[in-house]
């Protein structure tokens, strides 16, 4: 390129002045910089379309604010403004490698005004308040609330020691679970922790003109940073020095192509994201050395506006949190009421004496006796056992509760990429020449000449011009596997996406032979490709990629790329184009008369290339575009469609320019040249062989059936096994057309009654004849209609199975969510009728059906996190870039199958179910204990249980069955029931019916009976016994007359031991029988299957304890028992009897034999 001063044309002063103003603002718009010349003169120059380089495509969605946010400048100014601005840091303008920097003193002066260089979200808590945080919840609440009545009760009666030691129990109780949880959570976290994983623990910085190693979190503003081959970028660098550097800017884009940067100011109309002066933090410096000074660092890096920008969204609570809380402020509310009524009873029966006494045994006691000690322990071990039980599958949960979550899911949204097709493309056919051509097992190699020279209007070049075209539209690089570069690359890039094909038996794909019968055309020779790509590796997209093997089996891509020079490159979201020219032409020079040739090649998506197209390349040379060429392109999109192919279109064009002042003239102006259609490749993308069956699962969950024959599958009269499945939509941003065949293939979507116009697809909504057709077939929907369907089409498109949104962007993925979760109210009335022998009884149902779905969604990128973080439970999967995913998202899945999205449903619903089971067991046992406070304290007899006996039962005793029923495997019907609606709870009525006034009121009557028998086995009338409690039954007790016996003070201890002892083992053993009853909640107990082998070992391990706290001496003495008589063993397994008859034959069996409504109803709402 010529220079000002090389012009003799231009003689004035005010002409070369002009000359210089419109070069640097060429410079600009060809290669992205400006030369340190003209920088006197730059911010004069307008630069009102700068080049687009793939951070502008982020740009367009959100990073422009955050752009604007941190107030970027520095781009814009020289060295000379640079040295002004930052005076202390020394640069020589000169020679910026003798800068001297900051002195140490100036350092620590910097670091104690402006902080470290972390990032720190904006509402993210430090590590003492996250741990505090971890008190919050509202189980470990309810256990500190009990242990506070426990210490008001020791405070207004100090000589109450025994309250004492169990607030304090529980208090450690409360403290061990929250650390273990924080424990689990930090844990999880560094699994899957996003931007910290990309942030550098040191550097090299040059500090008094000495280059030292420094941790990154002590830089400051105005450091002067040393980047090479390895380094990452520890803040926001404005580069001053640059040789030959290259960045990988994953994070960023999404893509693991380098990009160049230079220390070129540029202008003030470029935005610092499309300039490619400023090291973003994060970045991985690949190749090149440089220099830059910090102007950015922590939270006003973009990495940190970005993590704030996560932080700060709302994020909505689990749903296992709310139903938690709901049933926390039950049991307050309850315990409360219970108290106040027992409290006002012991007045009144007291004459309201003894207030103080009555208040701490008539209100406070049956408070803590209302509390499930137990529960929080039990739900914080189950959480705990389900997150493990998922890492073990490479599922990492960053909060445990939303395992529950995961389980109501009701709508699952997936990319089509990494969950229904692998990562594995192939070009499998180009259409060219206006027809499929046919690839011969023996592809010959192109020689060096054959692909320079080319000429547009010569038919002969087209193939060596779509050659040229697929490897220079094109960011994937081709390394020798022994070169050092490919070593550097394989040692520093952590998630590189290679393909490595030398030594990869997997490339002939039974998929791709099926594709080829279907288009009569033979598969290319992959023993050629082997053999090309022997020596070789290729990183990069998979689609660029797959587009380099194409290449490399005719020609040599490398080469390609070393003959031709990129003058002008711009990416868009539907196209990549390039300008380029040979480098031989170049390097002979040219007189200011001749022209240089140059080439426009463009790739994209087919129907936006060819519309920019006015011909189409063929044997017969350049025939205009005409409706013939129209429908034989719309027919071989669909005939690729069918394939379920990606496509990517090729044009080109010549272009004749003299200097580069009159290229970047043409270049904007289409009219200077015609573009012309090359041709159409199809990349194949393999659909997994997994996807079938779990999709089947999705399908089904929601069609209950029953197992005991057709009786007994009540439900069905009522209509609620009428629900469809999880829905499942696939979103991809691949052409209609091939979006169909993908989703027809792997079972999403079943073949239509109605013929769908493929060549249509593009514009087309739903295409269904009829309204049956309609509802029982999925549709597909094309990422424009998004925004312009109306609310009724959205209710059509979310009733339906299975979706596939194509053509869509990370905005109208966004936009999905929003819809699916926005309100709506479908009223339905429902008749059932439910048959009693001849008596029939009919319901009427109205079900309002609400469009508050649960939304899983999958991503990956950093434009997914948005989505990610809007869903009620975002899934990132493990890729490039996918660090800001992770983020935002609740859950990452190392393995994207479809099968372990599902498995994990399936183990949310599973977490559920036991937890109910779990909760079930635990509340029935609180009755019997507050039966024994409520006896005393308002009939006056002896004392069934004291605080330490309760405080063995639920914390020590039942645990382990508790914990065990966690390990309970599904019952059959599990993923076959429908997902939960946002009004269930986890305990709901028909649970606290069961638990309080079936099984509770069963286990209470039956240790009453025992407690009872004891004394009646020692003479004692239960008559006497009443209001007995004051004067008798302690320590310093007064003796006790009964049918004529006498009992001292030694005796009545005793016998009162004996009757504790009875209460206890009635309790615990009817527990140890109703264990195995809540394994089930729907099927039998005799047709479950018993392979829960944790609960045989709990058992044992319950028995065994009992008998060591009821047998022990020294124990005995602690809690106040007595060896019982043997006979008291008896009554718990008559308890559990009739809990067995209750659960199989009043619940299956009496509903069907009784002619009454109440057995109807007491079925319907004792479940």
């Amino acid at each position: 390129m010529k220079s000002t001063s090389d012009s003799s044309s231009h003689s004035f002063l005010d002409m070369i002045i002009l000359h210089k103003k419109v070069l640097s603002w060429i410079r600009n718009r060809i290669n992205g910089k400006a030369p340190s010349e003209a920088s006197e003169v730059e911010d004069e120059v307008t630069d009102d379309r700068a080049e687009v380089v793939p951070h502008q495509l982020l740009r367009m969605y959100f990073f422009q604010d955050i752009e604007i946010s941190c107030g970027f400048f520095e781009h814009t100014l020289s060295l000379e403004h640079l040295n002004n601005l930052f005076p202390l840091s020394r640069i020589s303008i000169e020679n910026p490698k003798n800068s001297r920097g900051l002195n140490k003193d100036e350092a620590n002066h910097k670091l104690m005004h402006e902080g470290r260089n972390v990032i720190c979200p904006v509402s993210s808590a430090t590590e003492i308040r996250m741990f505090l945080a971890q008190f919050l919840n509202t189980f470990r609440m309810l256990l500190l609330f009990a242990a506070f009545i426990c210490f008001i009760i020791y405070i207004i009666e100090p000589v109450r020691l025994l309250e004492l030691y169990i607030g304090a129990i529980l208090v450690i109780i409360s403290v061990l679970l929250s650390s273990f949880s924080y424990w689990q959570e930090t844990r999880a976290y560094k699994q899957t922790r996003g931007f910290q994983s990309i942030i550098p623990t040191s550097c090299m910085v040059i500090r008094e003109g000495v280059l030292v190693r420094v941790n990154a979190s002590e830089i400051v503003i105005g450091d002067l940073v040393q980047l090479s081959p390895g380094a990452r970028v520890p803040a926001e660098l404005r580069l001053i020095y640059t040789d030959d550097l290259k960045l990988e800017t994953s994070w960023i884009t999404g893509e693991l192509e380098t990009l160049e940067f230079n220390e070129h100011c540029v202008s003030k109309e470029t935005g610092a994201l499309e300039a490619q002066n400023i090291a973003f933090n994060g970045c991985l410096c690949q190749d090149g050395e440089a220099i830059g000074i910090v102007i950015r660092t922590g939270n006003n890096t973009i990495m940190g506006k970005l993590a704030g920008m996560l932080s700060r969204a709302k994020v909505k609570p689990s749903r296992l949190t709310a139903e938690t809380s709901s049933f926390v402020r039950f049991v307050t509310i309850l315990a409360i009421i219970m108290g106040i009524i027992t409290f006002i009873i012991g007045l009144v029966m007291s004459h309201f004496k003894h207030v103080v006494y009555t208040f701490i045994n008539g209100f406070l006691m049956v408070i803590v006796a209302n509390v499930p000690q137990g529960l929080p322990i039990t739900v914080g071990t189950a959480l705990m056992i389900v997150s493990r039980r998922l890492s073990k599958k490479r599922l990492y949960m960053k909060q445990l509760n939303v395992v529950d979550t995961l389980g109501t899911t009701s709508v699952l949204i997936c990319d089509k990429t990494g969950v229904f097709t692998s990562n594995d493309v192939t070009v499998t056919g180009v259409w060219h020449d206006l027809r499929f051509c046919k690839n011969t097992p023996k592809v010959k190699r192109m020689k060096t000449d054959e692909l320079l020279g080319l000429n547009l209007e010569n038919s002969n070049d087209h193939e060596s011009l779509l050659l040229v075209s697929m490897s220079l539209c094109n960011k994937a690089q081709i390394e020798s596997i022994g070169s050092v570069d490919y070593t550097r690359w394989n040692s520093l890039s952590v998630r590189l996406y290679s393909n490595v094909l030398g030594y990869s038996r997997n490339m002939k794909s039974n998929a791709n032979n099926v594709l080829d019968k279907e288009v009569h055309m033979d598969n290319p020779s992959l023993q050629g490709v082997c053999a090309a790509f022997r020596h070789k590796n290729i990183c990069g997209q998979p689609l660029e990629v797959a587009l380099l093997k194409f290449v490399e089996e005719r020609a040599s891509a490398q080469l390609i790329r070393t003959r031709y020079e990129i003058a002008y490159e711009v990416m868009q979201r539907y196209y990549h184009k390039v300008v380029v020219r040979e480098k031989s032409l170049t390097a002979s020079g040219q007189n200011e008369d001749e022209t240089t040739k140059y080439f426009v090649f463009v790739k994209g998506v087919p129907e936006e290339v060819i519309k920019h197209c006015k011909k189409v390349a063929c044997s017969e040379g350049l025939l205009a575009i005409d409706e013939n060429t129209i429908n034989k392109f719309a027919d071989a999109c669909g005939i690729f469609g069918k394939m379920g192919c990606s496509l990517l279109a090729f044009a080109a064009a010549e272009l004749q320019c003299t200097d580069e002042i009159d290229l970047a003239m043409k270049i904007d102006n289409p009219s200077e040249y015609e573009l012309c259609f090359l041709a159409m490749a199809a990349l194949y993308t393999a659909p997994r062989n997994d996807v079938d069956v779990p999709l089947k699962r999705l399908e089904n969950a929601g069609v209950w059936r029953g197992y005991y024959g057709e009786e007994a599958q009540m439900l069905i009269f009522f209509n609620i096994y009428l629900f469809q499945g999880i829905k499942c939509f696939m979103v991809t941003a691949d052409h209609p057309s091939t979006a169909y065949t993908i989703a027809e293939k792997v079972g999403m979507l079943k073949p239509r009654k109605g013929e769908v116009m493929l060549s249509n697809l593009p514009d087309f909504l739903l295409t269904t004849n009829g309204e049956d057709a309609y509802k029982n077939h999925p549709g597909i929907v094309h990422g424009e209609m998004i925004e312009k369907m109306s609310e009724s089409q959205w209710d059509k498109i979310l009733k339906q199975q299975n979706v596939v949104f194509a053509r869509t962007t990370p905005a109208q993925k966004l936009s999905i969510i929003k819809h699916v979760d926005c309100l709506h109210i479908d009223k339905r009335f429902l008749t059932g009728h439910f048959y009693i022998y001849n008596i029939i009884v009919i319901c009427n149902f109205k079900q309002c059906q609400m469009r508050n779905e649960v939304v899983a969604i999958t991503g990956d990128g950093i434009l997914d996190a948005p989505a990610l973080k809007k869903a009620d439970v975002g899934i990132a999967l493990e890729a490039i870039g996918s660090v800001f995913a992770k983020e935002a998202a609740h859950m990452v899945l190392i393995n994207g199958e479809l099968t372990n999205i599902v498995n994990a449903i399936s183990e949310g619903r599973l977490f559920y179910e036991n937890l109910k089971k779990t909760v079930a067991y635990t509340l029935s046992h609180l009755l019997p204990e507050l039966y024994a406070v409520l006896l005393t304290f308002i009939l006056g007899f002896p004392l069934g249980l004291s605080s330490i006996q309760v405080l063995t039962i639920d914390l020590v005793t039942e645990m382990p069955p508790s914990i065990a029923l966690i390990f309970e495997p599904a019952e059959r019907d599990m993923m076959e029931s429908k997902p939960r609606p946002a009004t269930s709870r986890l305990v709901s009525g028909s649970m606290i019916f069961y638990a309080y006034i079936i099984a509770g009121n069963i286990i209470a009557i039956g240790c009453v009976l025992a407690y009872l028998t004891v004394y009646w086995y020692h003479g004692i009338a239960i008559t006497d016994l009443a209001f007995s409690w004051e004067h008798h039954w302690h320590a310093n007790a007064l003796n006790f007359t009964s049918n004529g016996l006498l009992f001292t003070p030694k005796m009545q201890l005793y016998i009162k031991g004996q009757a504790a002892a009875a209460w206890h083992i009635t309790l615990v053993v009817s527990q140890v029988f109703h264990v195995w009853m809540c394994t089930t909640r729907r099927v039998s107990l005799f047709h479950h299957n018993f392979s829960n082998l944790p609960i045989i070992f709990s058992i044992m391990m319950e028995i065994v304890l009992l008998n060591f706290f009821i047998y022990t001496p020294g124990i005995q003495t602690w809690i106040g028992v007595c060896h019982p008589p043997v006979f008291v063993w008896a009554f718990g397994v008559a308890v559990a009897l009739l809990l067995l008859i209750y659960n199989e034959v009043f619940f299956y069996r009496l509903a069907y034999k009784i002619q009454a409504k109440v057995v109807f109803f007491l079925f319907l709402y004792s479940r």
